[in-house]
């Protein structure tokens, strides 16, 4: 997992990003899974047309994905990430671009809300602390190639 360090001449911090697609049902929009990312992330043109505040880090992240490594320098503080009647706020590091994703919510998010999984029901609950579990019914996932 990636530590935030103050930007001086150390070697930065690192995360990674895997990505998968998800299938939804016809009727609903498309939307992505992304499976290994230990940050959250959203793409800078999808913050900019929903107003969301990006702001200069005080940190230099570095970020590997496939195939690529790349530094991040801007992150958006308390993005509201709406599931059901549930909004959270999330930091979010920005990338100038995600390829067909807009969003990734990672490992950070999950464990924030106290995410939990049950891939036979295709359901994941989460909650704040001192709440109950909030169940979500989860799209059908394949792995696509990228």
């Amino acid at each position: 997992m990636a530590q935030r360090q103050p930007e001086v001449i150390r070697s930065a911090p690192s995360g990674r990003v895997f990505a998968a697609q998800a299938e939804e049902p016809a009727e609903a929009e498309e939307r992505n899974v992304v499976a290994g990312a230990t940050h959250s992330f959203i793409s800078r043109p999808f913050a900019q047309m929903h107003d969301i505040d990006i702001q200069l880090s005080g940190s230099t992240w570095r970020v590997e994905g496939p195939g690529r490594a790349f530094v991040i320098r801007k992150e958006c503080l308390a993005c509201p990430v709406q599931l059901g009647n549930w909004i959270m706020p999330t930091r979010m590091l920005v990338l100038k671009k995600l390829k067909d994703l807009h969003v990734i919510l990672g490992m950070d998010w999950l464990s924030k809300y106290y995410a939990s999984i049950d891939c036979k029901n295709k359901v994941m609950a989460f909650r704040e602390l001192g709440q109950e579990s909030s169940p979500i019914e989860l799209a059908r996932a394949r792995v696509s190639p990228r």
